[in-house]
C-alpha cells in the first residue's frame, strides 16, 4: 500500500493524502523539532507500558490463526518484497494476511482496522506486519507462518506517522509529520533518525535490507524541484547518499518504483505537468486539502504517463513508445523484472512494457477492483473478496472460496466430517481437521446431502438418490426418483429417506439397507410435508404426512415396502391437526408455532406445553434421544430449548436463514448459511468449528461466489 504527503507552502506542516480511498485520510499535520534518539528499556513479557494513549508495547503468546475471508470488497493490497505473501484491506478497513499465494493457505484476519500505510516482510519465524492506522499511530505485529499472532508493538504516535517501509524484519523506516525519518526494530525501539532540512518527503521505497529510496521536494515560491535520494542504513546510523534530480515533475501524490537491480527508477507524471513534446514542463500548483468521500476508490484522474530515469546519470531514458502510452488516472507502478514495468489505473486498466528502445507496450488483462501491488516479479490485486495473483506477465490466478453460500449441510455421527451443498448446487464432503482435500461431487444438481453413517453419505439430485462413499466420493448405489423434492427427511435408526414435492402434492420414500437402496415408492396424497417416525415393528407407523387441509396420514414400513396403491389412499385413516405444524419429532410429538412455540405429545393429543413466545421461527430440529429442540429465528439466533421451555444455550448464526441439521447420534449440529457455517456441540452449544467460506484454493477463473458486504460468522 502506498502513502504520500503533499506540502502546503507557507506552512511548516503537510497534508497527508492516501492513494487508496479505503484508507484515505486528509489531515493537517503540524511541525515539531527533531528529537534525540532514545532507546527504551525493553519491557518484561506480557507487560504493558502505559505511556499515554499513544504508546505501549504488548507482547502476547502465539495464538491460533483466525481464518476469515473479507466480508467486503478488497480496496488495496501490499505485497512482500519477495512476492511470497501479501496483505489486503477492504472497504470496511478489515485487514487480511495471505501467508501463501498458491492457494495452500487461507487468509487470516489481523487485529488492525484501517491503515494509512501497510507493509509486510518475512522473518525467520513467520512475518512482521507494519501498519499506520487512521489516527497516525504506528503498529508492528509479529505473526507465525500460519498467521497466528505472536506479539504486537504500538509505537508512540506523536508527531503523527505518515508512512513506513520495511527494509527487513528488524529494520523499519517510519516517516513522521515533521518530516523526520526514524529507524525502528521489530520491538519498537527507535535506533536512529534523520531529516533533510528544507525538503519534504514525498515517497519512500525499500530497495534492499540496508537502503531505501526517498523522493523529496523543495519549493521556492511557485517553483518546485524533486529529487530521489538514497538513504543508507548501517547499524544504528542513517546516512543520506546520492541524489538524482527528477528532470520532469512527478504527479502528486508521488508514485515511484525502483528496478530490482537498482539501475532505474520510474515514476508517474501527467501530460498536464510535462506538456507537449518540446514545451517546458509545468510546475505543479500547491495542493489544496480536500475532503475524502467515504471509502470508494478515487475517480479516474488526468492522463498519466510514465517517466524512467537512469540512476547512474540522472538521464531520462523513457522509451518513446512508453512516453506515448497514456492511462486515465494511473495510480500503481512497479517493475516486474529489471527491464519490465507495469502501470495500472483506478479505471481498471493495466499495461506492461520493456525498457528497450523499440519497446511495444501492451495492454494487460488483469481484472481487479482494488489497486495492484508489484514486487518480487509478482502482481497481486483485489477482485471483490478474492485475491488476484499473477507471476510476471502471465495469466492471473484467483485465491478465493469457490463456493461461499452453503445451502444445506450435515455432520457425520463421529463428528469427523461435514457435508454440504454450495450455491452452485455441487455437494462437498470434507474432514473437519482439513487433513485431506474435500470430496467434490460432479455436476451441479444436488438438492440434499446427509450422512447415513460415518462412512456413507446420501445425496439427492433432481432425478436420483445416491449412496456415496464419504472418503472418496465413489457412488456405491443409486436409484431414480420420480422428481425433485422441496423437503427432505432422513431417520438414522429406521434408515428411511423421504422427499416431499409440495408442488405436486406427492412424496416418495426409499429405505437404505447397508449400502443398497431399496425400491423408491411414491405416494400422491396431497402432502405438503412429511416426517419419519421411530418404528420398532414393520407394522408401526414410520412416515406421517400433512396435507393442505391439515390432515395427517400415517404409513407403516411394510406399506412402503410393498407400495401403496393409489386406489387404497381413500381408505387410509386420517387425523385433523389443529394449528400450524412446524415439526413432528420421531416420537410423534408435534411442535406448533403461532407466535408461541408449543409441543404436544402426539398428533391426536390436545395438550400443549409452551416453549416460549418468539417473533418468528425460520427452522426447527429436534435432538435425538432428548426432549430438546433447536430453533433459528429472524434475528439470526440459534437457540436450544428444553422440554419445559428453558433456554439451554444460544449461538449467533451471523445471518438469517441458517439451515439446521443434527448428526445421527445427536452430538453435532451444523448451521449452514450465506455467512458461513458452524459446527455446534448439541449438549453445550459450544462452537466446535467455523467455516467462513468453503473450498479455498487457487483457481484459473474468477470465483463463482461474491461474498460482498456480508460479515462471516468467524469475523
Amino acid at each position: 500500500m502506498r502513502w504520500n504527503a503533499v506540502m502546503d507552502p507557507g506552512r511548516c506542516g503537510a497534508w497527508l493524502v492516501s492513494t487508496v480511498a479505503v484508507v484515505a485520510g486528509v489531515g493537517a499535520l503540524g511541525c515539531s523539532d527533531r528529537r534525540p534518539v532514545v532507546t527504551p528499556t525493553p519491557p518484561p513479557p506480557l507487560a504493558v507500558i502505559d505511556a499515554g494513549p499513544d504508546a505501549g508495547r504488548i507482547v502476547e503468546p502465539a495464538a491460533p490463526p483466525r481464518v476469515a475471508p473479507h466480508g467486503a470488497t478488497i480496496a488495496a493490497t501490499a505485497l512482500a518484497r519477495d512476492g511470497a505473501a501479501a496483505l489486503s484491506v477492504d472497504v470496511l478497513g478489515d485487514v487480511r494476511l495471505w501467508p501463501a499465494l498458491d492457494g495452500s493457505a487461507e487468509p487470516v484476519a489481523l487485529p488492525i482496522h484501517g491503515a494509512l500505510a501497510l507493509e509486510l516482510v518475512a522473518s525467520d519465524d513467520g512475518f512482521v506486519v507494519g501498519a499506520v492506522d487512521l489516527s497516525g499511530a504506528p503498529h508492528l505485529l509479529r505473526v507465525d507462518h500460519r498467521g497466528g499472532l505472536r506479539g504486537r508493538t504500538d509505537i508512540p504516535a506523536v508527531p503523527q506517522a505518515i508512512g513506513l517501509v520495511a527494509l527487513g524484519p528488524d529494520a523499519w523506516l517510519l516517516t513522521r509529520a515533521d518530516q523526520t525519518i526514524e529507524l525502528y526494530d521489530r520491538d519498537g525501539r527507535r535506533r536512529a533518525d534523520t531529516a533533510r532540512d528544507g525538503t519534504r518527503v514525498e515517497a519512500i521505497r525499500a530497495e534492499a535490507s540496508d537502503r531505501a529510496l526517498v523522493v523529496v521536494s523543495r519549493r521556492d515560491g511557485t517553483q518546485a524541484s524533486f529529487a530521489a535520494v538514497t538513504l543508507a542504513v548501517a547499524g544504528d546510523q542513517l546516512t543520506w547518499g546520492a541524489s538524482v534530480p527528477l528532470v520532469k515533475p512527478p504527479d502528486t501524490p508521488v508514485e515511484v518504483a525502483v528496478s530490482p537491480d537498482g539501475k532505474h527508477l520510474a515514476y508517474l507524471s501527467t501530460r498536464a505537468l510535462i506538456g507537449p513534446a518540446g514545451q517546458p514542463p509545468t510546475i505543479p500548483p500547491a495542493p489544496v486539502a480536500q475532503d475524502v468521500a467515504g471509502f470508494e476508490l478515487p475517480p479516474p484522474g488526468p492522463i498519466s504517463v510514465v517517466i524512467v530515469i537512469d540512476r547512474a546519470t540522472g538521464a531520462d531514458v523513457t522509451p518513446s513508445a512508453v512516453q506515448a502510452v497514456e492511462l486515465r488516472g494511473a495510480r500503481r507502478l512497479g517493475f516486474l523484472d529489471d527491464h519490465t514495468i507495469q502501470a495500472s489505473s483506478t479505471a481498471g486498466e493495466s499495461w506492461t512494457a520493456t525498457l528497450a528502445a523499440d519497446a511495444t507496450p501492451r495492454s494487460r488483462d488483469l481484472p481487479f477492483t482494488g489497486l495492484p501491488s508489484i514486487s518480487g516479479g509478482r502482481v497481486v490485486a483485489g477482485l471483490q473478496t478474492a485475491l488476484v495473483v499473477a507471476s510476471g506477465d502471465g495469466a492471473p490466478a484467483f485465491l478465493s472460496y469457490q463456493t461461499g453460500y452453503a445451502l444445506q449441510g450435515a455432520a457425520s455421527p463421529d463428528g469427523t466430517r461435514i457435508a454440504w451443498i454450495g450455491e452452485d448446487r455441487r455437494y462437498f464432503i470434507e474432514a473437519l481437521d482439513r487433513t485431506a482435500p474435500p470430496v467434490v461431487g460432479q455436476g451441479g444438481d444436488a438438492t440434499f446431502v446427509t450422512f447415513a453413517d460415518d462412512a456413507t453419505a446420501l445425496v439427492v439430485g433432481p432425478t436420483a438418490v445416491m449412496a456415496v462413499d464419504a472418503s472418496d466420493g465413489t457412488v456405491r448405489h443409486q436409484r431414480p426418483i420420480p422428481g425433485g423434492a422441496s423437503t427432505m427427511r432422513w431417520h438414522p435408526r429406521t434408515r428411511w429417506l423421504v422427499g416431499v414435492d409440495r408442488a405436486r402434492g406427492a412424496w416418495w420414500a426409499v429405505h437404505l439397507d447397508g449400502d443398497a437402496l431399496g425400491p423408491v415408492r411414491e405416494v400422491r396424497d396431497g402432502a405438503i410435508d412429511a416426517w419419519v417416525l421411530d418404528a420398532d415393528l414393520p407394522s408401526a407407523p414410520v412416515v406421517v404426512t400433512i396435507d393442505r387441509r391439515a390432515d395427517a396420514r400415517f404409513y407403516s414400513g411394510s406399506q412402503l415396502t410393498d407400495g401403496v396403491p393409489a386406489a387404497g389412499l381413500a381408505k387410509l385413516p386420517k387425523v385433523h391437526v389443529d394449528g400450524p405444524v412446524r415439526w413432528i419429532e420421531p416420537s410423534g410429538a408435534v411442535l406448533r408455532f403461532d407466535g408461541t412455540l408449543t409441543r404436544s405429545p402426539a398428533v391426536t393429543s390436545p395438550a400443549r406445553t409452551a416453549l416460549g413466545a418468539r417473533d418468528g421461527i425460520d427452522a426447527v430440529v429436534d435432538i435425538p434421544g432428548t426432549d430438546r429442540v433447536v430453533v433459528t429465528d429472524p434475528g439470526g439466533l440459534i437457540t436450544a430449548i428444553e422440554a419445559d421451555g428453558r433456554i439451554a444455550w444460544a449461538v449467533p448464526a451471523g445471518v438469517r436463514g441458517a439451515w439446521l441439521t443434527v448428526s445421527d447420534d445427536g452430538r453435532r449440529i451444523v448451521a449452514a448459511s450465506p455467512a458461513g457455517s458452524q459446527v455446534i456441540d448439541a449438549a453445550s452449544g459450544a462452537v466446535i468449528d467455523q467455516r467462513c467460506g468453503w473450498v479455498f484454493g487457487s483457481w484459473p477463473t474468477p470465483p463463482t461466489s461474491r461474498r460482498v458486504n456480508l460479515a462471516p460468522v468467524c469475523q
